[in-house]
């Protein structure tokens, strides 16, 4: 009787394994979903159309100068609601732009409306300048660029469609941002457009802020770097999150646990990045060690929005959390990345 419960008990034991694993091999190796080649090339052609005049619209000096100041000052940096610029360039003069304001309020409607049929999370349309060294160029420069966001999985990407201050349409290198400042109209990747807070970079990372202290178990990430940031120029700062994953025994029975946290303000390759300890880091995930499955499982996402393709997979961890000390960070890295990791 004690050899088939023993036996039983490891059925169950290597059945759970398996499907802790099984699923991050899932999520990190299936293949992204397709989008409509219909679908991307109606609203592709929808966004170069804003593009083309929205480069009309900046080639006057003063509406150069006009929209440059409003971006900058924007809560959230050189990124602006496009429909919300254009409301405010109308009521500074509607006469001098009026039926080029209007033809572009009306594509961006046109547009938004378009993602709402076809099922983007966030159907809204946004104006930014993505590269740090245009911002400064863009209000006194003579020529300036349009470019539209484009709509494919970034590694499927051969060429960005740009508009000059004429209208005329080019390619730009998907790899590389042109010397010409360059403003950038596309879909919305994340629905806030509040600032974050800066998170503490560092060369490397600091020690345990409490050593000594045991709670009995909490488990996290205080510090992330990451060496891929799976975003192209056009996109700006990237949107990187972590899904958690790991088993819970409640009420005689096991629970899979799946959670998503954001970190905003992770932007830059081969960087570390603060992310605080317990009490102000959402990482930090609560495991009985007399109950609990020793696994967690860290997924490492660049997320899209379906605006260019599905979310990018940049790594995995499997930890034993069981096995990690009570004093200090263990470092650990995944495929796109280093982490730290913290058992309090």
């Amino acid at each position: 009787m004690r050899m088939v419960r023993k036996s039983m008990i490891g059925v169950v034991v290597f059945a759970l394994v398996g499907l802790l694993v099984g699923c991050a091999l899932a999520s990190s190796q299936s293949a992204k979903p397709a989008q409509d080649s219909r679908q991307t090339a109606e609203l592709s052609r929808q966004i170069e159309g804003i593009a083309a005049d929205f480069s009309l619209y900046l080639a006057d000096k003063e509406n150069r100068a006009f929209f440059s100041a409003q971006i900058k000052a924007a809560p959230r940096k050189y990124l602006m609601v496009m429909r919300d610029f254009l409301a405010m360039a109308a009521a500074r003069d509607r006469e001098k732009g009026g039926e080029l304001l209007f033809n572009l309020a009306m594509k961006v409607d046109q547009a938004e409306a378009t993602m709402k049929e076809f099922g983007y999370p966030i159907p809204r349309i946004e104006v930014k300048l993505p590269v740090k060294v245009h911002r400064e160029l863009l209000k006194d420069s003579r020529a300036v660029c349009v470019a539209a966001i484009p709509l494919e999985d970034e590694t499927e990407v051969k060429s960005v469609t740009a508009y000059t201050s004429n209208g005329k349409r080019m390619a730009l290198n998907p790899k590389k941002p042109p010397d010409i400042p360059t403003v950038v109209v596309g879909p919305a990747e994340t629905a806030s457009v509040e600032p974050t807070a800066p998170l503490v970079k560092a060369k490397k990372p600091g020690k345990e802020e409490n050593p000594e202290r045991v709670v009995d178990d909490y488990v996290g990430l205080p510090y992330l770097l990451i060496t891929d940031k799976s975003e192209g120029w056009t996109c700006g700062d990237p949107e990187i999150y972590v899904r958690i994953k790991f088993w819970i025994w409640s009420y005689n029975h096991w629970i899979f646990i799946n959670t998503r946290v954001d970190l905003p303000g992770v932007n830059d390759e081969y960087v570390w990045y603060w992310l605080g300890e317990l009490g102000y880091n959402s990482t930090y995930r609560y495991l009985s060690s007399y109950a609990d499955w020793k696994y967690i499982v860290y997924e490492f996402w660049e997320d899209d929005s379906g605006g260019h393709g599905a979310d990018d997979f940049l790594g995995s961890k499997t930890i034993n959390w069981k096995g990690l000390p009570y004093s200090g960070y263990t470092h650990l890295n995944y495929a796109h990345g280093d982490i730290m990791v913290d058992r309090d």
